[in-house]
């Protein structure tokens, strides 16, 4: 219990994003994993909300609180990680990080790139505009 000298005072800070998620391109099927770190007090409520490249847009809502809290003063430090298991192409665009509190809000976005299967041309390859065409050959050495 606080005796009549001491105080405590409550954070009082609008979130803010200090570790913004990164812009990634995978290829489809694999995992993504997408981190926004936030600072501030009261602790913020994370969401994601994802928009496609035909500017659908869809609110992803992450059930688990935010991990790696820490203490900094009166201010809470909590990352939270937004994963995508197995991502197809149409999961490719904009993922926003919406981070809110009593006080206020921040946000900040990453870029989802998924390109799917690419095949080279079997004997030809260009470069800088300048087409080469090769012949493959085992090498005995």
């Amino acid at each position: 219990m606080a005796s009549d000298g001491d105080s405590f005072s409550f954070p009082t800070d609008i979130p803010s994003i200090i570790v913004p998620p990164l812009n990634q391109t995978v290829p489809q099927g694999t995992r993504v994993e997408l981190t926004c770190t936030v600072f501030g007090g009261p602790p913020a409520d994370v969401n994601w909300v994802f928009r496609s490249e035909d500017g659908a847009e869809e609110l992803i809502t992450v059930d688990t609180p935010g991990t790696q809290m820490g203490i900094m003063g009166n201010e809470v430090v909590l990352t939270h990680t937004l994963v995508l298991l197995d991502i197809p192409l149409s999961r490719a665009g904009q993922y926003e990080c919406v981070a809110n509190n009593i006080l206020g809000n921040d946000t900040a976005q990453a870029s989802v790139t998924v390109f799917g299967e690419t095949t080279l041309p079997e004997r030809e390859a260009v470069f800088f505009d300048t087409c080469i065409s090769m012949q493959w050959s085992q090498c005995s050495c």
